[in-house]
């Protein structure tokens, strides 16, 4: 079941260092750790991404320097950013998710900021010639979700429309099979709620919402992905 974590506005702000390339001193809370089961299985489909991809130069330590910018315009990117992330199995994860569009619906982008053990690790960008704003919220955690790797995992969004529909409305999209066929559903944006509710399930995230443009600097970094795809689109 995903959980609702404490709104990160009330941990101390996280100190900037470099635009992508530096470190957050995030404090870390204990969580529990999560059946292994699940973890394994995800490690496995990690490491044969990784694989997949030869040497890659996976991150073995989160420190400055290391930090990756894909910008992701297929599956194969996708793959390629989970790669560089699966030497963190268990790790602490923050990750701050972004996305919108101008005008609305118009060019969209969506950005997505990994921090592993309070360093940025990786961030990504990608964009949508014609989308709306919910659905580059939504792009944006989805991927987040896809490229991560089982751990200790926190996903923060200025989106309450993303942290409500994964944390309170999903059970009832559920239970009234709004979910079954995506196709067909009276839900908007059914197939990627349904994405973004089975890899939440999988992945057992805390979910956060921070206020935006509120000088919360992961967001902010996010937010200038998200421009960046928007850019690009």
């Amino acid at each position: 079941m995903t959980k609702m974590r404490w709104d990160l506005a009330k941990r101390p702000k996280p100190e900037l260092q470099t635009p992508f390339g530096g470190g957050f001193a995030f404090l870390s809370h204990p969580r529990p750790r999560r059946a292994s089961t699940r973890r394994e299985a995800l490690s496995a489909e990690a490491a044969a991404a990784a694989a997949a991809f030869g040497p890659v130069n996976v991150i073995k330590a989160p420190v400055a320097g290391e930090v990756r910018r894909l910008h992701v315009r297929s599956d194969e990117d996708i793959m390629r950013a989970r790669s560089l992330l699966a030497d963190h199995v268990g790790a602490d994860i923050e990750v701050f998710t972004d996305g919108g569009c101008s005008p609305n619906p118009g060019a969209g982008g969506w950005g997505v900021v990994v921090l592993v053990e309070g360093f940025t690790a990786l961030s990504l960008y990608g964009g949508d010639p014609r989308t709306t704003n919910n659905r580059m919220e939504m792009t944006a955690a989805i991927v987040a979700l896809r490229i991560l790797p089982p751990a200790r995992i926190s996903i923060h969004s200025d989106s309450r429309y993303v942290i409500d529909g994964v944390t309170k409305w999903a059970t009832g999209w559920k239970r009234k099979g709004l979910l079954d066929n995506p196709s067909e559903s009276k839900l908007k944006n059914a197939a990627l709620w349904l994405k973004l509710i089975t890899n939440s399930d999988l992945l057992g995230p805390y979910w956060s919402w921070v206020r935006g443009h509120d000088g919360n600097h992961g967001n902010e970094l996010a937010d200038q992905l998200a421009t960046l795809g928007r850019e690009g689109a």
